[in-house]
């Protein structure tokens, strides 16, 4: 995640949040949950939306299904997403 976000940053963009890229997202982790991102690669894509209740984990979208789960923010995948 923080690598994502510099690379973002270093080209002139930024990460952006679940609800920029998912504007139907619930707010919660599944299946299905980013209708507007699924079926359009086999990346998994960071978000710059926090994991409310553990700080050191951020959503992501998985793009082949739009399933939205979260990892460690100090994981190197998945890839950036940037705006």
């Amino acid at each position: 995640w923080y690598e994502a976000e510099e690379w973002c940053l270093n080209n002139g963009m930024t990460m952006p949040t679940m609800y920029e890229m998912c504007p139907s997202w619930d707010g919660n982790i599944g299946t299905g949950k980013c209708p507007e991102l699924s079926g359009i690669d086999s990346y998994f894509v960071w978000s710059a939306t926090i994991y409310p209740d553990y700080s050191e984990y951020a959503f992501y979208v998985i793009l082949s299904d739009g399933t939205v789960p979260t990892f460690r923010r100090d994981s190197r995948d998945p890839s950036a997403f940037c705006r």
